[in-house]
């Protein structure tokens, strides 16, 4: 079935931005990054929980570390297919923390309903909804 290989090829595209200089991962790599990305998220979870401010180590990285882990671990992904849900779900992780992060911004500084506008003006001119 060709769907595996396109689907690795599509996630590379997504991942390495033109001109990008980065490598990809080893396996080796992968899974060394993808245990202790997964633990540390693990005693992130419980620390938010037990934080009066729900925060974590992680959440306190910056969101370019937080951007660069979730690319690792996409790639990972397309690398070792051994693996694929545990690479998915650290890459999802680290996007959700960065995504809240930058959502938070835009709603203290009173953006969200720009954003909106112009989202929907986008949808509207690509022809969606």
């Amino acid at each position: 079935m060709m769907r595996t290989p396109v689907l690795g090829f599509a996630l590379l595209a997504i991942a390495l931005p033109a001109g990008s200089q980065q490598s990809l991962p080893t396996k080796q790599q992968c899974r060394v990054d993808e245990k202790y990305f997964s633990a540390e998220a693990q005693r992130s979870i419980v620390q938010m929980m037990n934080s009066p401010k729900h925060l974590s180590d992680i959440s306190l990285l910056p969101v370019e570390e937080l951007r660069q882990r979730s690319t690792e671990m996409l790639l990972c992904s397309a690398v070792d297919r051994s693996d694929v849900n545990g690479y998915g779900d650290a890459s999802g992780y680290f996007a959700a923390v960065a995504e809240q992060r930058e959502y938070d911004f835009i709603k203290r500084h009173h953006l969200l309903s720009e954003f909106h506008a112009e989202d929907e003006a986008l949808v509207k001119a690509a022809g969606g909804k």
